[in-house]
């Protein structure tokens, strides 16, 4: 029975992306919230790298050589950004100026919908890896797979917003549902594939989670960043770090 409820918790961390997806909606203020969000999803996303992924990466690969474990991590994490840099081949492109002329306003959305896209893209990744550890945990001890979907769903809030905003009104009404629809149920995805498969292979799982790494230290480098670098004189954006933090002191505290 607890399998059902596991595969339940990680299908309950993906509604938590809609939660965030309907916070965009009720929100009058586009650009506002944008500003605001962006600052919010760089910190988690940090937040993410420091608190999750490399613990996660230590624990897996600290039993074998320092040297060859530190290689392959560097490795795949370079596929990881490679590969998210190789999707910009699909995305039409992005580069722009904040500029008060039609054409960099064009250029500029161009570029906002392009990062939701290569966010969602990482996200969805990490949101199976996440899953099939949501789920592992779950089976063993549910009050733990509880705790942890609550973690996972404060960073997702913020994500989904980022997301949401991000895409929203700049593309087509079917990619957008298929979007979420693939935010939605990657976990359970995750959670699915654990459930049939057992646990991974460590050394596989590792290689899968540099890559996800690489992912979104290309969205943390050369997106978010960037955009930030632009913003973070307005009180949205230093608004966004504040919550950011918080939202990480609280789900380190769960």
């Amino acid at each position: 029975m607890n399998k059902v409820y596991s595969l339940l918790l990680t299908l309950l961390a993906g509604v938590f992306f809609l939660i965030g997806n309907v916070i965009t909606k009720k929100n009058k203020k586009k650009e506002s919230l944008l500003v605001f969000s962006n600052s919010l999803a760089l910190i988690v996303l940090v937040g993410l790298v420091l608190f999750d992924f490399i613990p996660e990466l230590y624990e897996i690969f600290e039993d074998s050589s320092k040297l060859d474990s530190i290689l392959t991590v560097i490795s795949f994490i370079a596929i990881g950004f490679i590969l998210l840099k190789l999707l910009d081949r699909f995305i039409p492109d992005h580069h722009h100026e904040h500029k008060k002329n039609e054409s960099n306003h064009k250029e500029h959305e161009s570029h906002v919908a392009h990062v939701g896209l290569v966010t969602a893209a990482s996200l969805i990744l990490h949101n199976i890896i996440e899953g099939m550890a949501l789920t592992g945990t779950a089976i063993n001890n549910l009050k733990a797979g509880l705790i942890m979907c609550i973690g996972v769903g404060l960073h997702n809030i913020p994500l989904g917003i980022e997301i949401s905003l991000s895409t929203e009104g700049r593309l087509n009404k079917k990619t957008n549902i298929i979007l979420n629809i693939c935010l939605l149920i990657s976990a359970l995805i995750g959670g699915v594939i654990f459930t049939l498969l057992g646990e991974m292979n460590e050394f596989i799982l590792g290689c899968i989670i540099s890559v996800t790494l690489g992912m979104i230290l290309y969205i943390v480098l050369c997106e978010l960043l960037h955009e930030f670098i632009n913003y973070k004189n307005r009180k949205e954006a230093k608004l966004g770090i504040i919550i950011g933090i918080i939202i990480i002191g609280l789900s380190l505290l769960i």
